[in-house]
């Protein structure tokens, strides 16, 4: 187990003060945003997993035809340049509008399926249809669960834009969409704020290119709370979509965030704790359902507009009062990035 930390979290909100961290598993529990809710592995859990291994290899490779496929459809579309003047970061396809944009859709559902999972939209202002007929909103701001959420964004919300680093756009397949869609990578060198503002301010969102995708938490969370904001993606003072997420899958959380020894079987113990999470999601009969609500185009006042961080608290709290789960004012990314840093030195 875990010894008691005695180091201080940095960057602790004015209202919190500094904090010493306590014991890794009591204080996991303490972490707004840390899965304490999937139960240890037993070793009656432990034997299952292992009789599900089939079912959990069938539907990575399910996905990984989805993907593949589409990926292929992707390459047939592209074309051969880009038009004369056109951004770097355009889409590269013949048509982009309707065809790549249903495609995207399709292929967002047709990936969850193959894992076992049922999406399900809920847009009852008819939000994405406005945004998609008159470009209401600049980015799609959604609270980040799981590392399944591009594909759930995807199948509720169409293509988006997002900002990664040079190792996401050379990775398989992934790496290949982001560069089909106009994906700039960004280095120590670049300005991921300005990147964001930048691309947030471009006319022809929704027509001719896809909206950002903003994660303003910057982690992931267990879905119980909203951790604040980081202001990167409400620079620019465009209107914004909100999307909230909230999954539905029995004992095992979908978000994965760190918990102590998710386990009692020392066997696994050696792997690492994603796999152990990921078979324990996708290798039963049925994952779960993923509800996807769309909210209403969130258009910042003037003085939302003059101040970021106001405009970020503005959404956030429009946000959780949809999902109905409080705010975490007192714990951001870096206070979790600090204590995960902190047990990697015990």
């Amino acid at each position: 187990m875990f010894q008691s930390p005695t180091n201080v979290l940095t960057q602790k909100h004015a209202l919190a003060g500094a904090m010493t961290l306590a014991p890794a598993s009591s204080q996991a529990r303490r972490l707004p945003h840390v899965d304490d809710d999937t139960p240890p592995l037993t070793r009656l859990g432990a034997v299952l997993l292992l009789v599900r291994v089939p079912l959990t290899l069938l539907r990575l490779f399910l996905l990984a035809c989805v993907l593949f496929t589409w990926v292929l459809f992707l390459r047939l579309s592209a074309a051969p340049r880009l038009p004369a003047g056109a951004h770097l970061d355009t889409p590269r396809f013949r048509r982009y509008k309707p065809l790549v944009i249903a495609s995207t859709f399709c292929v967002g559902r047709c990936a969850m399926y193959a894992l076992g999972f049922r999406v399900r939209v809920v847009d009852e202002s008819g939000a994405l249809a406005t945004a998609y007929a008159s470009c209401t909103a600049a980015a799609v701001v959604v609270n980040h669960i799981s590392y399944l959420d591009p594909f759930v964004v995807g199948a509720a919300t169409g293509p988006y834009f997002s900002v990664a680093n040079k190792f996401v756009s050379t990775m398989p397949l992934i790496g290949t969409v982001l560069r089909l869609f106009g994906q700039v990578p960004v280095d120590a060198s670049t300005s991921v704020s300005a990147s964001i503002t930048d691309r947030a301010r471009r006319t022809g969102c929704w027509d001719l290119h896809p909206p950002l995708l903003v994660f303003p938490e910057g982690t992931c969370t267990n879905g119980h709370h909203l951790l604040r904001f980081k202001t990167g993606g409400f620079l620019s003072g465009q209107p914004v979509m909100p999307v909230i997420l909230r999954y539905n899958t029995g004992a095992v959380n979908a978000g994965w965030v760190w918990r102590p020894r998710a386990t009692r079987c020392s066997f696994y113990h050696r792997l690492p704790t994603e796999f152990v999470h990921l078979a324990r999601l996708i290798g039963r009969p049925w994952s779960g359902t993923v509800e996807v609500r769309i909210l209403p185009p969130y258009a910042p006042s003037a003085a939302e507009q003059a101040d970021p961080r106001l405009f970020a608290a503005g959404v956030r709290a429009a946000m959780a009062r949809a999902l109905g789960v409080p705010l975490a004012e007192e714990w951001s990314a870096e206070d979790a990035k600090a204590f995960y840093a902190t047990l990697r030195r015990q």
